[in-house]
């Protein structure tokens, strides 16, 4: 869709008065915010319905633009809106690490439902390109207008507060109201992005030439650190922090690599000395994973030597496998000799990002983390404390 056709706001107004309605009829009393509360070890069928019908607005309005038939558009929704409320309605109290990977997970869902929208069953890259990272600056984009929008409506309750008029000061004060502010106003967000999708693609393009020009640094910084860890025991010097610190190597270096790909259709930004640099950095990219594994085993914070698995390093072992995973796919196709040796990035993630929906919906099933919950250190001491 190019960025002078014009698209009626009202479907963006439906969705968000109807999903914003149920929201914040769904929502429990007790919550405070857009996440719901609900006591621990409890699941209900309302907590479900609530992420569901969240998910299946926001993935309708994502793809609304993409949509071959209304109807259809209607329809297929419902299974990736579905598959994205599992993992939260299973696992209400997420740690840091499940809701990264989530984050991630929904992307995909969604990435998959747009490129269905306009290419079905038919494979075709760029549309999935596209589909990340259009999501990311729009959302981006609805979620500033939301806050501005959140600011004005205070500034103006506090305006009538100064003449005694406290409805909409009250109406603020009330979650069920908050919800369904918010719902409303991240749709019409959304629709000024879709109306706006030559600054969206600016966004986008300003988001990758960053990722150009700091992926030649973190290749540099990354084969300097390896060479100079020869002659050091990395252990005598590691930190508790230092698990995050590899797996952030590894996770940008998978991030700016993709970024310099982007669709397959465009030329290699850089020089052939500069390219032999991050090809050498992708290559070794994998000794990152595997630190950042030995230090989780080892001495990092909640490591799995002292405490055992729990919940929390459980799903932070998933996460850098699955970034392992990741980077020695990618390792490999850096080691071939062919002349367009990136092209493979393209089959590789397709084949991941399923691997990922599948290991994340897995991995939040309750009878697989229950085991988990009960032996994280914290919740070990809490019952000490209550033996004694």
């Amino acid at each position: 869709m190019t960025s002078t056709t014009k698209i009626s706001v009202y479907p963006y107004v439906i969705v968000g008065l109807l999903a914003g309605a149920l929201l914040s009829i769904l929502i429990p009393p007790d919550s405070f915010g857009i996440l719901p509360y609900f006591p621990k070890n409890q699941t209900h069928l309302r907590l479900f319905f609530y992420f569901w019908t969240g998910f299946y607005a926001l993935m309708f309005l994502l793809a609304y633009t993409h949509k071959r038939s209304l109807i259809q558009l209607m329809l297929t929704t419902l299974l990736p809106s579905f598959l994205a409320s599992l993992p939260l309605y299973w696992q209400i109290h997420y740690t840091t690490s499940q809701f990264f990977l989530f984050i991630f997970f929904v992307q995909a869902l969604n990435a998959f439902h747009i490129h269905y929208q306009t290419q079905q069953f038919k494979w075709h890259y760029p549309t999935l390109f596209l589909a990340v990272w259009h999501t990311f600056v729009k959302l981006y984009i609805a979620l500033i207008f939301t806050l501005l929008c959140g600011i004005v409506f205070a500034l103006c309750g506090e305006l009538f507060k100064i003449i005694g008029i406290t409805f909409i000061t009250l109406l603020l004060s009330k979650n069920w109201f908050i919800i369904y502010f918010t719902t409303i106003f991240m749709s019409i967000g959304l629709f000024i992005t879709d109306q706006s999708n030559t600054l969206v693609a600016q966004n986008r393009s300003v988001l990758l030439l960053i990722c150009k020009y700091l992926f030649i640094p973190l290749s540099v910084i990354g084969i300097l650190f390896i060479i100079t860890s020869v002659f050091v025991t990395i252990q005598h010097h590691a930190l508790p922090n230092s698990q995050a610190v590899f797996l952030s190597i590894a996770f940008f270096s998978a991030l700016f690599l993709n970024a310099i790909y982007q669709d397959g259709t465009i030329e290699n930004p850089y020089p052939r000395f500069l390219t032999g640099v991050y090809r050498i950095f992708i290559i070794l990219t994998p000794v990152f994973s595997v630190l950042a594994i030995h230090a989780l085993y080892f001495y990092g914070y909640n490591n799995i030597k002292t405490n055992g698995f729990n919940l929390s390093n459980a799903s932070y072992l998933l996460n850098t496998l699955l970034l392992l995973t990741y980077n020695t796919s990618y390792a490999v196709i850096a080691l071939l000799r062919r002349k367009n040796w990136l092209k493979s990035i393209e089959s590789i993630n397709i084949v991941l990002a399923i691997v990922m929906i599948m290991v994340t919906l897995i991995g939040a099933v309750p009878d697989v983390t229950k085991h988990f919950h009960s032996t994280h250190p914290v919740t070990v001491k809490i019952i000490k404390n209550n033996k004694r």
